[in-house]
């Protein structure tokens, strides 16, 4: 039996993944009114040309009328544009502009600098345990596949 409290073990595995809102304070500390949904949203509309706008609410789990306010921000931005599908008119599209593409960019190289000081302080064993950890962690009730 382990003297240490898994409790404390969740509370530092909640830390640790906390540490992923420093990838996007700079942003909000510039008062650019980035939150992490919308750096969610961007990464998500990266990966596609154009998503109606009903997938991605879905996709991301909330509400159309909270998408809707979402995509407002980054329109305002001028990072996403809204345009009705060619197939079908009742379809609205989300896709990013190129200004959006360059702040995908940039995120994403911020992310690779947090994580790499991150784990900066493990060794390559420790970070493959931690790997096989985790992957164990988040199978279902904790069973391999």
């Amino acid at each position: 039996m382990s003297s240490i409290d898994e409790n404390e073990i969740a509370a530092l595995l909640f830390r640790t993944a906390s540490m992923q809102r420093y990838i996007h304070e700079p942003e909000h500390k510039n008062n650019l009114g980035f939150y992490m949904g919308q750096y969610r949203c961007l990464f998500l509309l990266a990966q596609a040309d154009a998503v109606s706008q009903k997938e991605l609410a879905e996709t991301m789990g909330i509400r159309p009328a909270s998408l809707s306010e979402l995509l407002h921000k980054l329109e305002e931005k001028g990072f996403a544009r809204r345009t009705t599908s060619d197939k079908d008119r009742r379809v609205t599209l989300i896709s990013l502009t190129e200004a959006g593409m360059e702040e995908v960019r940039r995120c994403r190289a911020r992310q690779r600098e947090v994580h790499r000081d991150m784990f900066s302080v493990l060794s390559d064993e420790e970070k493959e345990q931690l790997y096989h950890i985790l992957h164990k962690i988040n199978q279902p009730h904790g069973k391999e596949r």
